[in-house]
């Protein structure tokens, strides 16, 4: 117990030596000179530049389709409407036909 006592004052007797007493050099030196280089880079790289590229590629493929199935939607509804168009007209001329028949038909009064 008495050596371990000993070895601890011995420790903290030889950290209080050691103790430095003044800073070396200058406490605030002086600042370094400051050299702006402005070397231009661009935004992106060339691999960056490919896939933008690509991309835009594949969306203007998928814009595309788009458009030929709206323009065949568009198609389609015109013929559509044109034959009901058509259908509808014949069946106002028979209903005419019809009306036209029933009030010659019917005594006045």
């Amino acid at each position: 117990m008495v050596a371990r006592l000993a070895t601890l004052i011995l420790c903290l007797w030889s950290a209080g030596v050691q103790q430095v007493d003044a800073i070396v050099g200058d406490e605030v030196p002086p600042p370094y000179p400051i050299i702006d280089v402005h070397v231009p880079e661009p935004n992106t790289g060339t691999m960056e530049a490919k896939w933008a590229a690509d991309d835009s590629g594949i969306t203007t493929q998928k814009l595309d389709a788009l458009l030929n199935k709206l323009e065949a939607g568009e198609t389609q509804f015109r013929d559509s409407a044109a034959q009901l168009t058509e259908k509808l007209e014949k069946l106002a001329s028979v209903a005419k036909t019809v009306v036209i028949a029933s009030s010659q038909d019917l005594p006045s009064m």
